[in-house]
Order: structure tokens, then sequence, then C-alpha cells
């Protein structure tokens, strides 16, 4: 069941969507999403789509606080190396600029 990625991915998305609806401190719910990133690289490996995505969903997270801000641009950094197509390099190249 867990190695099925679209359910992983769909687990996390809403585990995340409840986290927020309750108003979990951002600390807890960066928390979870470095432990999330960490894990799916782990198991599916650096460059497996849900181990992409799930370090574009923290690196957008990290955007979300200033305490988080150099953590989101080393992010953004390493997607930026990735061989995937699932990346948007002129996104991610713009965000940095900005």
């Amino acid at each position: 069941m867990f190695q099925d990625q679209a359910f992983v991915r769909e687990l996390f998305s809403r585990y995340t969507q409840c986290m927020r609806s309750v108003r979990t401190e951002f600390t807890v719910i960066h928390k979870v999403t470095v432990e999330y990133q960490s894990k799916c690289k782990t198991l599916f490996g650096a460059t497996a789509s849900i181990s992409v995505q799930a370090t574009l969903s923290l690196a957008k997270l990290c955007q979300e606080s200033k305490r988080y801000e150099h953590e989101a641009i080393g992010l953004y950094e390493e997607l930026l190396k990735t061989k995937s197509e699932e990346i948007d390099l002129q996104e991610i190249s713009g965000t940095l600029d900005a």
C-alpha cells in the first residue's frame, strides 16, 4: 500500500490539508513535511516523481516563513540540479531571482 506513489502523495496532501484546517502550528507542519520528503527519498529514490514533488512542496512551504527562507533557497537549488521533467526550471529560477 505504501509503495504506491499516488496513494502516498494523496494521503500526505489530505493530512497536511487537515493540519492547516485545524490551524496546526507552522513548525509542526514543517517538521511533518521534512519527514515526508526524507522518507520519500529513502523509499522511492531522490529522482522519483514523488520525491521531486515532496521536495517542491517543502520548498514552497518554507517560502511561507522568514524562518525557513534559506532552507527554501537550498531546496530550490537542489531541484535545479535534479534531472526531472516534473520540474519547471524557469519557475524555480524566477522564484530564486525574486
